[in-house]
């Protein structure tokens, strides 16, 4: 369940309050979410989980999302920071999909991490495992496309466009 949300980007503070509840696994506790704007990566993510940052001193854990400009998209993430298993490539058409992906996949750690022995993707090694992450953020922004495809064809059919 989101505690706390410090939004400083461009997306609408509803928006990812709302994708946040989609985004969350069943039974994972309190956490923090912040988003901020990054001049150095279209999208990138981490997850604290234990111990003290500067941006957290209350114990829970916390989840970092950096995002780009609108400029900086579509983007395709091809390499993963000391993740040799996944060697698919993702495309993000904008900011709001890669919000998705980096969301689901750095809270899907906090939950590894709630959850240790908790059933994985098949491939996944260890507590926190980088297959099975991956495998939720890829099945997260697969639903928020085709709910998007879904919401485009009924507006098409009313005659909105």
């Amino acid at each position: 369940m989101l505690n706390r949300l410090f939004n400083t980007t461009d997306l609408a503070d509803d928006f990812v309050e709302l994708a946040m509840l989609h985004l969350t696994p069943k039974g994972l506790a309190h956490y923090d979410l912040r988003v901020r704007n990054s001049k150095k990566h279209a999208a990138a993510g981490k997850a604290f989980v234990t111990g003290r940052t500067p941006f957290r001193d209350n114990g829970r854990p916390l989840v970092l999302i950096k995002l780009g400009a609108h400029s900086r998209f579509p983007f395709t993430i091809t390499k993963f920071k000391g993740n040799r298993y996944h060697v698919t490539p993702v495309r993000f058409a904008n900011k709001e999909e890669a919000f998705i992906y980096i969301a689901a996949h750095e809270i899907r750690h906090c939950w590894q991490w709630q959850f240790p022995y908790a059933p994985r993707a098949p491939g996944s090694r260890g507590k926190l495992s980088e297959v099975d992450a991956n495998v939720h953020a890829l099945r997260k922004l697969n639903e928020f496309r085709a709910q998007l495809s879904n919401e485009n064809s009924l507006l098409e059919q009313d005659g909105a466009f």
